[in-house]
């Protein structure tokens, strides 16, 4: 169940998200690379309005967090690493993507997401 009837446009999203995400969103930003620190909350907000589910990998030795919507995988914040991360699918719950947040962030990016669909 998504918030939006139209098919997922990731372009589209990514666009929205490098316009929405800040250090507000996640206390890793950084201008030089926006999408830094910003995979679970980005998860998060993405499953809400466009639907699918939340999957995990690792990455060093840190959970990443991204989506899978209608059988494709969308890594939004993939733009933060050098090399595309081994990718394990591993499907999460949201509470698992909120532990790489806080409920905070999540509101401001969900809030400022929102803003840049209308």
């Amino acid at each position: 169940m998504s918030l939006r009837s139209e098919p997922f446009d990731p372009d589209a999203a990514l666009d929205r998200f490098q316009s929405a995400w800040s250090a507000e969103t996640s206390t890793r930003y950084s201008p030089a690379t926006p999408a830094r620190g910003q995979c679970g909350v980005t998860a998060l907000v993405v499953q809400l309005i466009h639907g699918g589910t939340i999957e995990q990998t690792v990455v060093g030795d840190e959970a990443h967090f991204y989506n899978r919507i209608d059988g494709e995988r969308y890594d939004l914040t993939a733009g933060q690493f050098d090399d595309a991360p081994e990718y394990r699918d591993v499907p999460v719950t949201r509470e698992a993507a909120l532990t790489d947040t806080t409920t905070e962030q999540y509101a401001t990016l969900l809030r400022r997401y929102r803003a840049l669909l209308d």
